[in-house]
């Protein structure tokens, strides 16, 4: 049952960041939480550190013609009751349905009254 409401989690933050809804994107979040991509590593140890994050990437999209995002490819790997991994690919149109961007990620669930993110790693999609 873990898969399955891991998989809800991310459905839930394709919707809100389809929808680029910082703070409906925010609470699929725990904090303090970490993001690593190839630009270097932050913490979020509150709302301001994680509005930080992700208002510039909303900002870029936005111009961009940033339509929706979509993962496939969810390999979902229990550590436990309370830990997981997830690993996908994400996809980024643009309102014309053209593609934006494909993108790989690997992320940290903690369940805490539900399944939060606690870490990210941003990687290539064949990673």
């Amino acid at each position: 049952m873990t898969a399955t409401t891991i998989e809800a989690l991310f459905e839930e933050i394709a919707a809100a960041f389809s929808a680029l809804d910082l703070p409906r994107f925010r609470r699929c979040y725990a904090l303090p939480c970490q993001f690593v991509t190839a630009q270097g590593m932050m913490s979020a140890r509150d709302d301001a550190e994680f509005n930080a994050f992700f208002e510039p990437m909303i900002a870029r999209l936005r111009t961009e013609n940033f339509g929706r995002s979509e993962f496939e490819a969810l390999r979902i790997r229990e550590l436990g009751a309370t830990l997981a991994l997830a690993t996908m690919r994400w996809t980024r149109w643009r309102a014309d349905g053209s593609v934006l961007e494909r993108l790989g990620a690997t992320y940290t669930c903690r369940f805490e009254q539900g399944w939060r993110i606690v870490g990210l790693i941003g990687h290539p999609v064949d990673a």
